[in-house]
C-alpha cells in the first residue's frame, strides 16, 4: 500500500502545484513524513525513490521525464535528509532548490 500512497502523492504533486507551495514551507523532513500521514499518505522515503523510478519509466517524453526530474529535486528538499539515498539529479539543479529553499525560509538566499 505505501507504494501505492507514494505514486498518489507524486500524481497529486503534480496536478496541484498550490499543495508544493505548501509542503515547501514545512520546517523540515522530519515535519514533512508527519504532514504526509496526516493527510492519509503512508510511504517511507523509499517508496518514494521507487515511485520516481516508475513515474520516469513511464514518462511519455522528455518534457514529461524533465518534469519528474524536478519534482525529484523539489522532493530531496523538502523531505530527504543527508543520510537519505540520493536521487540522480543534476548538482546545479540542486543548489539551485537549496537556494530557493533559504530565500523562503529565511529571506536571505545565494542568487547568482
Amino acid at each position: 500500500m505505501s507504494m501505492i500512497d507514494a505514486l498518489r502523492f507524486l500524481t497529486r504533486c503534480r496536478s496541484e502545484p498550490e499543495l508544493c507551495d505548501r509542503i515547501w514551507n514545512l520546517p523540515s523532513p522530519a515535519s514533512f513524513f508527519d504532514w504526509a500521514r496526516a493527510e492519509g499518505f503512508h510511504f517511507t522515503n523509499d517508496d518514494v525513490l521507487h515511485a520516481f523510478d516508475d513515474l520516469r519509466i513511464h514518462a511519455t517524453d522528455e518534457f514529461e521525464a524533465e518534469a519528474i526530474d524536478e519534482l525529484g529535486a523539489w522532493y530531496q528538499v523538502v523531505a530527504m535528509d543527508e543520510d537519505d539515498d540520493d536521487l540522480v539529479l543534476d548538482d546545479s539543479d540542486l543548489s539551485f532548490c537549496f537556494d530557493e529553499r533559504e530565500e523562503a525560509l529565511t529571506g536571505k538566499g545565494n542568487r547568482r
